[in-house]
């Protein structure tokens, strides 16, 4: 592996002109992907010669920061510090160039695999397709080019489909065909609006995905572990005023080492979540509970449990219906098994950042007032939506809507503005 390693830094040193450069660190982490396999992925950290760590050990300016597939050996990011390079790196002078650099670095085809998602000045982004229909959990590629047209960034992460990974299906869901689901989805939220330290109220459609036949619905979520569990309990319990927790450090980096990765050892994250393991959760979760929220009980919903780098993750969420912005959650990690809470995180940092803000003052429209002042920019659009159990992409229906209905004024604002 270290003469692998080797190889693997002389190519990348000639494919993007990095002579003026020195191989200063190297590290190897693993990735789960999305159909149960493991990545093993080698970081080098290229400094420019004549160059050294800050005071505080972190990167000189102008550093090189690349990550390989070991195996695959195709780059998945290419970083340089601060945006200043001095590498010769690839020259791209039009959008065509820029298109045909990423199919020939990822072997994927525009069009076929991958689109457009925004252009900005020198900075591309596209996601991933399949027949011209996005897919979720999304696929990524974004490249960045200096003021002379020379590559400074490129990453791709996530997974993109090929037509044998979908379900073949044609979409047929219209909005007209779910009119009590847009309802359910359509609420009033109470905006944050940092610039005046307030809340705003407004209604606002929280977006979910709908299959197909318009019969079910799954919720959006930022991230999508292969293996995860929906539950969607609440959590009962008597306090126990005696007892104490006792928090463990926990360790999140998914740094390994060469023998691992020469063996291909599984990353920990794709081992099943067996029913016992989800008793156990449970279990454990209750006595946490009992100790650290001993009033609590009735008030949290455990959403989910899920694995996330070697640990369980059970994920709960406030039960009482309200109009915040942000709801209370905490993500509890457990050891692999399930039978003992090691630590947990809750979202106090949004409570305290706006705890001084002037409270939202009451809505003015109603939520029927309200719908009709936006209906007409919900949008329903086709998505192929990976399912885990299949392993495979199913077609469902993203329904969302950019815009937001001041409560009080009715103007309509776009998302983006209500900050």
């Amino acid at each position: 592996m270290e003469q692998t390693s080797q190889a693997i830094a002389e190519r990348v040193k000639k494919k993007f002109g990095l002579d003026g450069y020195t191989l200063e660190r190297t590290h190897l982490h693993r990735e789960a992907g999305s159909f149960d396999q493991t990545h093993y992925v080698f970081n080098m950290e290229w400094f420019p010669k004549g160059t050294a760590p800050t005071e505080d050990e972190l990167n000189p300016e102008g550093t090189a920061s690349i990550d390989v597939d070991l195996h695959t050996e195709r780059v998945k990011s290419l970083v340089f510090v601060g945006g200043r390079s001095e590498a010769h790196t690839a020259t791209l002078q039009t959008e065509q160039e820029v298109i045909r650099w990423v199919e020939t670095e990822t072997g994927l085809t525009f069009g076929e695999h991958f689109e457009f998602k925004s252009k900005q000045d020198r900075k591309y982004m596209f996601s991933s397709v399949v027949n011209g229909i996005s897919t979720s959990p999304s696929g990524m590629i974004s490249v960045e080019l200096n003021e002379d047209n020379l590559l400074i960034f490129f990453t791709i992460h996530g997974h993109f489909p090929v037509i044998h990974e979908v379900i073949p299906e044609s979409f047929s869901l219209t909005l007209e065909d779910i009119p009590d689901l847009i309802m359910e989805q359509f609420m009033l939220v109470n905006f944050p609006l940092m610039s005046s330290s307030r809340f705003e109220p407004a209604f606002s459609l929280e977006e979910i995905y709908v299959t197909n036949d318009g019969t079910s619905t799954r919720p959006f979520r930022l991230t999508d572990a292969v293996h995860l569990i929906s539950i969607g309990e609440v959590m009962t319990y008597e306090p126990s005023l005696d007892e104490e927790f006792h928090e463990e450090k926990i360790n999140l980096s998914d740094e390994v080492t060469w023998e691992q990765a020469k063996q291909r050892e599984p990353h920990p994250d794709l081992l099943p979540i067996k029913d016992e393991m989800v008793e156990d959760t449970q279990k454990a979760l209750t006595e946490f509970l009992q100790v650290v929220y001993p009033k609590d009980s009735g008030e949290w919903i455990w959403q989910s449990v899920e694995r996330e780098s070697g640990y369980l993750v059970a994920r709960l969420e406030i039960a009482q219906t309200t109009n915040d912005f942000y709801k209370r959650k905490i993500n509890v990690f457990l050891n692999e098994n399930g039978t003992k809470v090691l630590t947990y995180m809750e979202n106090d940092l949004f409570r305290e950042m706006t705890s001084h803000f002037e409270e939202a003052k009451p809505a003015v429209l109603s939520k029927q007032e309200a719908y009709h002042l936006i209906k007409d920019k919900i949008t329903l659009t086709p998505v192929y939506v990976l399912d885990h159990g299949e392993a495979r992409y199913r077609l469902y229906g993203k329904l969302d809507c950019e815009y937001a209905v001041d409560a009080r004024s009715g103007e309509v604002k776009l998302l983006s503005e209500m900050e």
